[in-house]
């Protein structure tokens, strides 16, 4: 079924249940029932507000979207769906945001098998290659659908009412189905004029020309998101059906679950209440002998050796009530695609010392200036100008032209390079250094 507002989600409609349960749980119970009632209002009210301006124009709220973006988009754009477009689409045109909105792809079997196809479309489309973005998502959607159901369909031969979504915001009546309708539209005359919408159809069999924009390229990306969200629904779904029915017994564990969230609020807010400010140095006792330093030396080192299971022992009990007996094989295939932890890096991460890389380029005046000798710090007879790039753990910082009379130092932490390097660039009195700094900044 579709959703007419997200207010008629089941989970929307159950935790509202419950909250009627915490009100009679006197004065604490009320406040926390009134606050939590405040958030489900706001998050309801920016996901209709999100499909009346733009259902439309087919996008799709799906669960990767920041409500508080979304919030800002809706509050900037005052009605105007066109400006809300492009807003929406400069959200997605931020190569770390939509690296974040990709990563929980990887829990799809189905999808994983296609993260590489994926990540080349995202590299074209910030390369402005926008067709080729387009047919490679195009592919691994109907690849992904077809997979993911006994039936071997793909997403171009479901009719709408299939991609219904149960329990996810995708699954409002201007969502997925219906967006679904522009995607399988059939286009027979071949059409020269650009085009804004996922004609899937005209755009894979060639009647449709003109669709290498950004519009589209985001819609791919906006509409691959939303079919993951609806085949985790559909998991979720058939979760559900297996369910036990309500019983009284059933409403007493709720109940039971109810009173230990309270309880592990108060506890939660008596913490923060006896939180002092403390302040812990590298290399001192009290900073070694911390619990924090301690289990975040344990977990890096057990990455570091590839050793999952005590990795697994290490997660928190929710993690191993999700996935019981599998949750191994699940903490493998999440650590083990990323690079493995070196002994420097996992020092570097566990003591909170950013290294800083470092490289400077320089030009001497031409009148008997010399530059360094390979191998050595050297100095001058005479000022060298100098810019300098360094990388700490905020990025690279570039430094304003200046007068170098001596050894190299990181621009940054002003510590001096160590295992510095020089080499000419080319042209008289131009030449390279690099270098790291290992200590903090």
């Amino acid at each position: 079924m579709s959703y007419e507002s997200a207010r008629d989600l089941p989970s929307f409609l159950e935790l509202d249940r419950q909250l009627k349960v915490l009100r009679l749980l006197g004065k604490p119970g009320r406040e926390r029932a009134a606050s939590i009632k405040t958030q489900m209002r706001e998050l309801a009210d920016t996901v209709d507000a999100f499909y009346q301006l733009l259902g439309d124009k087919h996008w799709i709220f799906h669960d990767q979207l920041s409500h508080t973006a979304v919030r800002s988009i809706l509050a900037t754009a005052d009605g105007d769906a066109d400006r809300a477009e492009q807003l929406l689409m400069e959200h997605y045109y931020d190569p770390e945001r939509l690296a974040l909105m990709l990563l929980p792809l990887r829990k799809l079997p189905a999808m994983r098998r296609r993260l590489d196809l994926v990540n080349k479309a995202r590299q074209d489309y910030f390369a402005s290659r926008f067709y080729s973005t387009v047919h490679v998502l195009l592919s691994v959607m109907d690849g992904f659908v077809n997979e993911v159901e006994t039936v071997r369909r793909g997403l171009h031969a479901r009719k709408p009412e299939e991609l219904r979504s149960w329990d996810s915001v995708v699954g409002h009546h201007l969502g997925l189905t219906h967006a679904h309708k522009t995607f399988t539209k059939g286009r027979s005359a071949t059409q020269e004029e650009p085009v804004s919408e996922l004609y899937r159809n005209g755009i894979v069999h060639g009647s449709i020309l003109n669709y290498d924009n950004i519009t589209v390229a985001t819609k791919a990306f906006n509409r691959l998101l939303a079919v993951a969200d609806w085949a985790v629904a559909r998991e979720k779904e058939e979760q559900h059906q297996a369910e036990e029915p309500v019983t009284w017994s059933s409403v007493g564990r709720q109940l039971k679950e109810v009173l230990g969230v309270i309880r592990e609020q108060a506890e939660a807010d008596r913490a923060n209440e006896q939180w002092k400010l403390a302040e812990y140095l590298p290399g001192s006792e009290d900073f070694t002998s911390h619990p924090l330093y301690q289990q975040t030396h344990e977990l890096l080192t057990c990455w570091k050796r590839c050793n999952y299971g005590s990795l697994t022992d290490l997660m928190t009990r929710d993690l191993h009530n999700k996935h019981g007996k599998s949750v191994r094989s699940e903490i493998r295939r999440a650590f083990e695609p990323f690079p493995r932890l070196t002994s420097r890096s996992a020092q570097f991460v566990t003591t909170w010392r950013p290294q800083t890389l470092c490289w400077r380029s320089w030009t001497t005046r031409k009148d008997n200036a010399s530059v360094p000798s390979s191998g050595g710090s050297g100095r001058t007879p005479r000022p060298i100008h100098v810019r300098s790039r360094c990388r700490g753990s905020g990025g690279w910082s570039s430094s304003p032209a200046f007068s170098w009379p001596g050894p190299p130092r990181c621009w940054l932490s002003d510590r001096p390079l160590i295992a510095a390097r020089y080499r000419p660039t080319g042209g008289e009195g131009r030449c390279r250094i690099r270098g790291r700094a290992d200590e903090g900044l």
